[in-house]
């Protein structure tokens, strides 16, 4: 697939009601979604939903953030290389171009 954005942060303000943030760009790990409620990172209380969507998905918190709180939604990779081709062995276009992806995000 090609990335179509460098967009990998999004920022909204809680209002005690709303529990459903989007993001417009692609996660394709839940574990790759960092989440900040007034700069203090949530780890718990919260689903990302549309995992390798293209065009992206949601944070769904089970407890709405506050009125007035900042909420960051923060795509992070790991900054691990996980595509190994052996010497003369095949090429794989699919494979190639996922650890593209992932180096470009």
């Amino acid at each position: 697939m090609t990335i179509s954005t460098t967009r990998n942060r999004i920022v909204a303000i809680g209002d005690g009601v709303e529990t459903v943030f989007p993001y417009d760009f692609l996660v394709l790990d839940a574990t790759h979604m960092e989440v900040y409620v007034n700069d203090a990172e949530v780890i718990s209380g919260f689903t990302v939903n549309s995992v390798g969507t293209p065009a992206g998905g949601t944070v769904t918190f089970a407890t709405a953030p506050l009125a007035t709180l900042s909420v960051v939604l923060r795509r992070v990779i790991p900054l691990t290389q996980l595509t190994d081709y052996t010497p003369y062995g095949p090429f794989p276009a699919d494979t190639h171009e996922a650890a593209l992806d992932l180096l470009t995000m």
